[in-house]
């Protein structure tokens, strides 16, 4: 298991909105996330007439970016938290939420 992912995911915010676009991928490398970790959960966002996405307050047509959803899922199957944890939610953010309590168990367990 790559430790640099257990180290950053103690120390990084994982309590932000479900929703939120981590839309500059080497800050979360800077927070200790490696790069192999994170390259498959990037994607290009791109703005259409009926949503559009915003960068910097910004309009913009397209972005490269990683959903913090898909960052909290990829830490939680990589400690090896059940996919099940969060089957039970109807709404995505219970279901984030609830998984974010899962790796923390974990984290909690691994560190006594």
């Amino acid at each position: 298991m790559n430790d640099g992912v257990i180290r950053a995911t103690q120390t990084f915010e994982l309590d932000q909105h479900h929703e939120t676009i981590h839309d500059n991928p080497n800050e979360l490398i800077e927070a200790g996330f490696p790069g192999k970790f994170l390259l498959p959960l990037m994607e290009v966002f791109e703005s259409s007439e009926s949503y559009r996405y915003f960068r910097h307050g910004q309009i913009v047509n397209e972005m490269i970016g990683i959903r913090h959803s898909a960052l909290i899922y990829a830490i939680a199957r990589h400690l090896g938290v059940p996919s099940s944890t969060a089957s039970g939610f109807t709404g995505r953010g219970f279901a984030v939420r609830a998984t974010i309590e899962a790796i923390r168990k974990v984290l909690d367990e691994r560190s006594r």
